[in-house]
């Protein structure tokens, strides 16, 4: 049992790290900057961070959610990014232990961590980001499943059919994009994990996903208009994670209660 906590502890710890790193990600992706080159700064006296400042979660505890020279405030949100990756990680270990599933779960995840906060702060979602995570996940599949991987490309190419036949109608029909091609894009890279028919039940539970949400906003004040644009790529995060993790629950509930009613 202490070797589990410990266990468990650093692989949150680990996750947390990468957490770092994904803040990295989504500031720099929409800016065009290099992830790989510049030192980490402060973004209101712009001098650069130090380890001390870098430290996950904890640097944000210690220093109490403020810069170290400018005493600015650093928004809460890089702390969560953290909290939730190193969550995430850690659920991952409870869930599947240290296996393929493990490797290939952190992997999806943090393509959803880093797409979804993107999308938020952009309206937008950047190829080179899926192109990266699903070329990753590919090879993972492969190595463990060999050529049974065609089972995951024919649900990819599912994913893909169904979002971009929606794309498609809605732009006959209403004249403008409901929803941008990169939602098509993502909606196959899930498909590539999920696998059928998981993909299906995840391309549509993101709608009522998004319904909840906009319900939500709606019952607490903010005001949401009929042509507003919406960004739609963290309710698929939330829908391809809810799937991933209880995906088969939710097809056994659905059969039980539809199919054999």
């Amino acid at each position: 049992m202490e070797i589990e906590f410990l266990i468990g502890f650093f692989v949150f710890l680990f996750g947390a790290t990468f957490g770092s790193f994904y803040n990295v990600v989504i500031y720099r992706i929409p800016l065009d900057m290099s992830i790989a080159k510049g030192r980490s700064m402060c973004f209101s006296c712009k001098h650069n961070l130090n380890a001390l400042d870098l430290f996950p979660l904890f640097s944000y505890i210690f220093l109490r959610g403020k810069c170290r020279y400018c005493k600015e405030k650093i928004s809460i949100r890089y702390f969560l990014v953290e909290l939730l990756t190193g969550i995430l990680f850690l659920v991952a270990y409870i869930k599947f232990s240290i296996s393929y599933e493990f490797v290939l779960m952190i992997i999806f995840w943090s393509m959803l961590v880093i797409v979804g906060f993107i999308d938020f702060d952009t309206m937008a979602i950047y190829d080179i980001v899926l192109v990266v995570f699903s070329s990753i996940i590919l090879i993972i599949l492969f190595l463990y499943k060999g050529l049974e991987i065609r089972h995951n490309i024919f649900a990819a190419f599912i994913g893909f059919a169904i979002y971009y036949t929606i794309y498609f109608v809605a732009k006959i029909i209403y004249k403008q994009e409901v929803f941008g091609f990169g939602d098509v894009l993502l909606n196959t890279s899930i498909g590539l994990v999920l696998g059928y028919p998981k993909i299906i039940i995840a391309s549509f539970l993101s709608f009522f996903i998004g319904l909840f949400f906009i319900i939500i906003l709606a019952l607490i004040g903010k005001k949401i208009q009929l042509k507003q644009e919406i960004p739609f790529g963290p309710y698929m995060c939330i829908s391809a994670f809810l799937m991933s993790l209880y995906g088969q629950n939710i097809i056994d509930f659905y059969m039980s209660t539809f199919i054999n009613f």
